[in-house]
């Protein structure tokens, strides 16, 4: 199921998303990105969170303040 060299793989895999992590969060870049939905016609841009990156407290910010507004568009559908 596994290769021989899932072990090395995996650490290495490990290895370069630790350092790209770390290079985000010395560069302050952000781990959240603009998602689309469109429903009934009606397109809403949203943030989302990117699963590989880290979400620095800028990005949660920018969530907290999303959520209303995520909260009314689909509100608006009832």
């Amino acid at each position: 199921m596994f290769s021989p060299n899932f072990g090395t793989e995996l650490f290495l895999y490990h290895r370069i998303r630790d350092n790209i992590q770390d290079i985000q969060k010395n560069l302050a870049i952000s781990g959240v990105s603009q998602g689309n939905i469109s429903i009934r016609d009606r397109l809403f841009s949203y943030p989302t969170v990117k699963d590989q990156l880290l979400t620095l407290g800028s990005d949660r910010i920018i969530l907290q303040k999303a959520v209303p507004e995520i909260i009314q568009f689909f509100v608006s559908f009832v």
